[in-house]
């Protein structure tokens, strides 16, 4: 996923001598294109692994993997805390799936979110290789 620096940024400078970098546009198209790739590819096992947990149907469990990457990627806006652990990673993506269940949360047993959100911690702190 790594570029070579010449290949991804062009150096400008203006009519004032001040110098600015910008991203070649081949280089922003391809890595976004890796980029959408490899969140497809998480997307996908997220969604997968809320199918084998029996979460939902298939919408729903795309839209819990959704849930879940975003949540998992605000983690540190959220908690200010020194020393993070797994565990509490763990709880607020739990939390996080609870608050933004799509469909009525008063129907999801007890500790099927928690669980849930213990199945896609390893896969969102390892997502799954490129292929």
């Amino acid at each position: 996923m790594s570029l070579p620096l010449t290949t991804a940024f062009d150096i400008h400078v203006s009519r004032d001598g001040t110098a600015r970098n910008s991203l070649h546009p081949r280089a922003v198209s391809r890595q976004a294109a890796e980029m959408t790739d490899d969140l497809t590819r998480l997307r996908a096992e997220l969604s997968n692994a809320a199918l084998a947990c029996d979460c939902g149907d298939a919408d729903v469990a795309a839209k819990l993997a959704d849930v879940a990457i975003r949540r998992w990627r605000s983690f540190e806006r959220r908690n200010k805390t020194n020393h993070p652990t797994a565990g509490l990673r763990v709880r607020d993506l739990a939390k996080g799936l609870r608050q933004g269940y799509p469909g009525e949360i008063l129907y999801v047993p007890p500790g099927d979110l928690e669980h849930l959100a213990a199945v896609f911690a390893p896969l969102l702190n390892h997502p799954p290789p490129g292929g």
